[in-house]
């Protein structure tokens, strides 16, 4: 039998790690609509006005008790750990040094990470690129107090560093230049950059290119130039690419 390639590992994490998110979004919550969670909630309160109070009581409760027994089987770990065990068995060594020893420069997806985390076979955090974080917001000339607003960070317990990218939430007239402060993967200070071109729509997506090709782990401060007030964006960490089943 053919031993597993790098490439063969990433598949097969992407596919955990996809699994899991999928799972773990059809449970939802109970504040999320067309979820598991969140249509037991929905029904729970649907069920009022019943002529018989002690039949009421009863189908609320059993709802109650769906609900309960889902979130006590959260994060999902124990559906999991079977595969991820097996995986490490197939490789002879853990997914970090498997990816480590063959000098592996693709990602390992954070869902996987998370759910291998969870099952006790810790993912070593560079070896992760992170998911979609908001590292920080921009409003031109704000009414409503500072222009820079932090976001969070990415945790290094967790996850690696980041590409990151401008997300336009609004822009009017005139191009604006970006200069984005933070803290690269080597932990030094260091700056991305970009352009955000005049009319930009709503959603539009830049990257923000840093002089050496550097990921970024924190952002500390944004400066601009050009643009209109009320120019608004979002700095936001960037996939390394998008898992699939």
């Amino acid at each position: 039998m053919a031993k597993l390639t790098v490439a063969n590992v990433i598949a097969l994490t992407d596919n955990i790690g996809y699994t899991y998110k999928k799972f773990a979004e059809a449970i939802g919550n109970t504040n999320t609509a067309n979820t598991l969670l969140g249509n037991m909630q929905a029904n729970l309160t649907r069920i009022v006005n019943f002529d018989d109070p002690e039949k009421q009581r009863y189908i609320q409760d059993s709802y109650l008790e769906v609900i309960e027994n889902v979130v006590a089987t959260q994060p999902l770990v124990s559906y999991f750990r079977p595969i991820i065990g097996a995986l490490h068995l197939n490789l002879g060594e853990s997914v970090s040094n498997f990816m480590l020893d063959n000098k592996a420069t693709t990602r390992l997806c954070p869902e996987f990470a998370l759910i291998s985390n969870a099952c006790g076979y810790s993912v070593e955090p560079t070896l992760v690129f992170p998911p979609a974080l908001r590292l920080a917001s921009y409003i031109k000339d704000n009414p409503e107090g500072a222009d820079f607003t932090d976001g969070v960070n990415i945790d290094k317990s967790v996850f690696g560093p980041a590409n990151i990218e401008v997300v336009v939430v609004a822009k009017g007239n005139g191009d604006m230049d970006v200069e984005v402060s933070g803290v690269d993967e080597f932990g030094r200070d260091n700056t991305w950059t970009a352009t955000i071109p005049a009319n930009s729509p709503q959603g539009t997506r830049i990257d923000l290119e840093n002089a050496n090709g550097l990921r970024c782990y924190d952002v500390t401060g944004i400066e601009v130039s050009g643009g209109t007030s009320g120019d608004e964006f979002h700095v936001y960490t960037k996939a390394d690419r998008t898992i699939t089943p």
